[in-house]
């Protein structure tokens, strides 16, 4: 533990890697209020914060037919008045909510009736998804077709019994679980800390003197594995926790956190069946795996050069390798191209959010959770690679002192 804790102060006391951890925290906030302000109309909208948070408390919650009645005796009229687009377009209507009729009609009609149709109808479509794939499931069972038949027994499962009985506010949800710019300067982060662990230690001669301590080697090697593999974690926390307190200061992440996730239309076909807070973890979870393998190669590069800048720029090549794999096969069936390409665990949503099977032994597997399995193996192989060459080295040199 003793040489786990010095090999962190290594890591973690130096001035530039604390800047950058501040100035990476700074552009994300930044980026953060801007996305809230550019990507939300109630944001670009002076009068439509106001007049939606108006209506919340009357509409947010249980969903009945009572509200739904209310809410479309007040959408009704102005979908009529607005329909032939003769109405005024005058800012200062009075009995207006905005100020302006269709504005007052997109308000609802965007903020209120589409969400709440999507979320009183979900049910509907996935019993439809349900039944179509035991019907499915069926057909395969009888034609021999026992992956297809298992395949569509595990969708019909995800899907049973989903339903919504509950509306709130899920724009910031939106826009939290679809944000990816953290993500990049998180690995900027993991590459600059990790990337020099091995080559620092090179370029001062400190690999000469390990040889030589009893408590050197694989020891060491080992209090720079772990060390490393700590500092990654606590980075992909760091980035998921200000992502979510700055989406809920800027967004109002303040209710809604226990709808289930498929409540946001760009998740309606999600492969887990978890609230909002819970999906939130899952993704923390995923990107910490997906750093974590990410980084393993980033010190895997350190062990082949003494020049600090070299894994640097080793490791960022290999990130953005990695990246343009994920770009080319985002969309592709082959989900095996992506259950071994860490990447995609850093954007939980490409794989969570979709209803997707690898074969692994014969049997589906959801893709998301083929990815974990394979960022582990990733990193286990560059852990054992590490050790492997380490000692290898250190044995060479060792021959080499003890023959002077």
């Amino acid at each position: 533990m003793k040489l786990v804790g010095f090999e962190l102060r290594k890591i973690l006391l130096r001035r530039g890697l604390l800047l950058a951890l501040v100035l990476c925290t700074l552009v994300n906030g930044v980026k953060i209020a801007q996305l809230c302000r550019d990507k939300t109309f109630i944001g670009n909208h002076d009068s439509w914060k106001p007049a939606y948070w108006s209506l919340y408390d009357q509409y947010a919650g249980e969903m009945t037919l009572d509200k739904i009645n209310a809410l479309l005796e007040v959408y009704r009229p102005l979908e009529a008045q607005t329909a032939d687009h003769t109405a005024t377009t005058a800012t200062d209507v009075s009995g207006t909510m905005t100020g302006n009729l269709y504005e007052d009609k997109h308000l609802l009609e965007w903020y209120y009736v589409e969400p709440m149709e999507y979320l009183y109808t979900y049910q509907n479509l996935a019993t439809q998804v349900e039944q179509r794939a035991r019907e499915n499931a069926a057909f395969y069972t009888q034609t021999g077709g026992r992956w297809e038949a298992e395949k569509n027994q595990c969708i019909a499962q995800l899907y049973a019994g989903r339903h919504i009985t509950q509306f709130a506010y899920t724009e910031g949800f939106q826009l939290l679980f679809t944000y990816d710019f953290s993500t990049l300067l998180a690995v900027l982060l993991a590459l600059y800390a990790i990337s020099q662990v091995f080559s620092r230690e090179k370029e001062c001669a400190m690999d000469q003197l390990i040889i030589t301590n009893p408590r050197g080697g694989a020891a060491t090697t080992l209090a720079k594995v772990v060390a490393s593999g700590v500092v990654l974690a606590a980075i992909a926390l760091w980035f998921s926790l200000w992502d979510t307190a700055g989406f809920a200061l800027g967004a109002g992440l303040w209710d809604g956190w226990n709808l289930p996730i498929y409540s946001l239309r760009d998740f309606a076909a999600t492969s887990v069946c978890l609230p909002m807070w819970g999906y939130a973890l899952a993704v923390a979870g995923l990107r910490m795996v997906g750093l974590w393998a990410t980084g393993m190669l980033f010190l895997l590069m350190g062990l082949f050069t003494r020049h600090a800048l070299i894994p640097f720029v080793a490791g960022g090549c290999v990130f953005v390798a990695l990246s343009l794999w994920g770009a080319v096969w985002s969309g592709s069936q082959r989900g095996w191209l992506k259950a071994v390409n860490p990447y995609y665990l850093l954007t939980g949503r490409d794989l969570m959010g979709r209803t997707e099977f690898v074969s692994l032994l014969g049997r589906p597997v959801l893709t998301w959770q083929a990815a974990l399995l394979g960022a582990l193996a990733v990193g286990s192989v560059a852990i054992a690679l590490i050790f492997r060459l380490r000692g290898t080295s250190q044995l060479r040199r060792g021959g080499a002192l003890w023959a002077r």
